[in-house]
């Protein structure tokens, strides 16, 4: 696809984002081209690689059955062990052969069976190197809830395969950076793979977000009184399992009501607890609890500190979930693996957030406009798509205490684990721990220097791929900084606003930036006002074909003066700055890219 795009800025800087749909449909994957034959997994990588040993744990599976395709989401038999040397010593694939070493538990961290199924969406659908989710057995192939690699005790394991995130770092990055702020954060192990005795590559064994003693640590709820509050694990998520919709539709920026509902999906209670029939009472309670939340997030009073939102939701972890969000500039945020919890009232009666699933974050999808480093994710109701950002968020967002301790926990960040001296730092030990494995797993997946779905950057190494992931994640805090932390002078007013065409016009034009609420109508569909920001990106994806009038002004009240600016290939035009308590007055004509497929 070959693509045009054109930058606009002003005061307020203005900028045209196209994305073809052809991006946002999936693709059959394609199998293996590696020539290597097994009746139990057809998805070998493209090249056999020799591997002995590692820095990293090593996990070997053997399957006693083939593989169940996805959509038949049924676990098969598999035995699995783990080499782990505690001590930090080498791991090797003999040590498994040798009967001493194979009942070390200090050497052999896990041998047993487990029960193994694909996961995941896109991260199944479009890529050839296949994300896996196990539950451990005991020999009676029931689930055994056991301690792998340090995480704790549990039965349900995931093994994230890092296909498109060529960094391999994203995810793990993210979780470590948020490690003392959620209650509960995704733990992941780097580790080596070999499945069938076909090396398979880097992946992380995560102790993925679920209910547990050492997950959300939150009890199963009964049916009456206080033990019937609690505990509800949620997922904001696709409507492809167990759940529920929402009662109430999902608004665009302007509050503009859209023919879209969020989904809640079960996990715990899950939607197998459910169909059995014994457990309505509590099905009923959590539906009819995310109803009376979401009705009152929907009401004039919803800001009202004891009957308001402050009532259902643990503001600061709702906060750290969305700041976790914004620092990956996550493609998926607040509307796919957004996981909610509840415990008893008499314990916690508010819902807490988690996170999950950024590996697609950092500028590393190619649609929906996720590879600029600014702009909000919030703000993603401006595009249509079936998952959209639930109402609530923006509720949240236009009340100012809830602004003011956003901003305050951001600062926080950046004095404490998000400083830039702290990101180079995290990269750089991430890079270290993974320079040794990394190398198999790109001999064996050829796909440096190659875009796989959906690459926006294509770096021709490991290297590059870090670079392109530090250089995002640093022009993304100081972004965020600049919008959230700077403090601009009070008088300054900057405008910005289109004119109709009388031959077609805007539906709608969007904002990010640190923004008024106020909107003001001007001449045609849509303007904004906006106070104590002296810069204001404008992305605009609405538009139909066809030739506008571009319109933008500035104004500043006292002192100092401002400037406007039109940005166009690095160039500036129709520069100019605007005294005291004057109005510029510019108009030009633009017409909207086109793009090729």
């Amino acid at each position: 696809m070959k693509e045009k795009i054109a930058f606009y800025s002003v005061i307020v800087l203005l900028f045209i984002s196209l994305h073809a749909k052809s991006q946002q449909t999936e693709n059959p994957v394609a199998r293996s081209s590696s020539g290597i034959y097994d009746a139990k997994y057809p998805f070998h990588p493209e090249t056999a690689v020799s591997f002995t040993s590692s820095n990293l744990p090593i996990v070997i599976i053997d399957l006693d059955e083939r593989m169940k395709d996805k959509q038949e989401d049924t676990r098969v038999k598999a035995d699995m062990k783990i080499i782990w040397h505690r001590d930090g010593s080498r791991n090797y694939m003999s040590d498994v052969q040798d009967p001493e070493k194979l009942q070390n538990s200090a050497i052999v961290d896990y041998n047993g069976f487990i029960g193994i199924k694909y996961r995941g969406n896109s991260s199944y659908n479009m890529a050839d190197k296949k994300p896996f989710g196990m539950q451990t057995w005991n020999a009676s192939l029931k689930k055994n809830k056991i301690s792998i690699l340090g995480m704790g005790a549990d039965s349900d394991w995931a093994l994230l395969s890092s296909y498109a995130d060529k960094s391999l770092m994203r995810d793990i990055f993210t979780f470590d950076i948020l490690k003392g702020y959620l209650d509960y954060v995704p733990t992941g192990r780097y580790c080596e793979v070999v499945l069938n005795g076909i090396y398979q590559g880097v992946y992380i064994m995560v102790a993925r977000v679920r209910t547990g003693d050492n997950r959300i640590n939150i009890p199963s709820p009964k049916t009456s009184g206080d033990e019937l509050t609690g505990g509800y694990h949620l997922e904001i998520d696709r409507s492809d399992e167990p759940g529920f919709y929402s009662n109430q539709y999902n608004v665009d920026l302007y509050g503009n009501q859209k023919n879209n509902r969020t989904y809640y999906q079960y996990k715990s209670p899950d939607g197998d607890d459910y169909a059995g029939g014994t457990m309505e009472v509590q099905r009923a309670y959590i539906i009819n609890y995310i109803h009376e939340f979401e009705r009152v997030m929907a009401g004039a009073d919803y800001k009202n500190p004891q009957t308001g939102y402050r009532k259902y939701l643990d503001v600061t972890s709702v906060i750290d979930f969305m700041l976790a969000q914004e620092l990956a500039r996550n493609n998926d945020a607040y509307r796919l693996s957004t996981p909610l919890y509840k415990d008893r009232d008499s314990v916690e009666p508010r819902f807490k957030m988690s996170i999950w699933d950024l590996n697609l974050g950092y500028g590393n999808a190619n649609y929906y406009e996720a590879w600029p480093t600014e702009g909000w994710c919030y703000n993603f109701n401006r595009i249509e798509e079936s998952n959209l950002v639930p109402f609530w968020f923006k509720k949240l967002l236009e009340d100012d205490d809830f602004q003011k301790e956003l901003k305050a926990r951001w600062s926080y960040y950046r004095t404490n684990s998000l400083t830039n001296e702290n990101i180079v730092h995290k990269i750089d030990s991430l890079k270290n721990l993974l320079s040794e494995s990394q190398a198999r797993n790109f001999s064996a997946w050829k796909i440096l220097g190659r875009s796989v779905w959906p690459n926006y950057f294509v770096g021709q190494t490991w290297q590059e791929e870090i670079d392109y992931f530090q250089s995002f994640v640093l022009d993304r805090v100081a972004w965020i900084d600049g919008q959230w932390l700077t403090a601009w002078p009070d008088n300054l007013l900057a405008n910005a606003g289109f004119e109709k065409d009388p031959y077609g016009g805007l539906s709608m034009w969007t904002t990010s930036g640190d923004c008024g609420t106020s909107t003001n109508a001007h001449s045609g569909n849509k303007s904004m006002s906006f106070r104590g920001s002296s810069k204001i990106r404008q992305t605009l994806t609405e538009l139909k074909e066809g030739i506008y009038t571009l319109e933008f002004w500035a104004r500043t009240e006292g002192t100092p003066k401002g400037s406007y600016y039109l940005l166009h290939n690095n160039t500036k035009y129709f520069a100019g700055t605007v005294s005291d308590n004057q109005g510029t007055y510019t108009l030009m004509t633009v017409k909207r890219p086109e793009y090729y497929i």
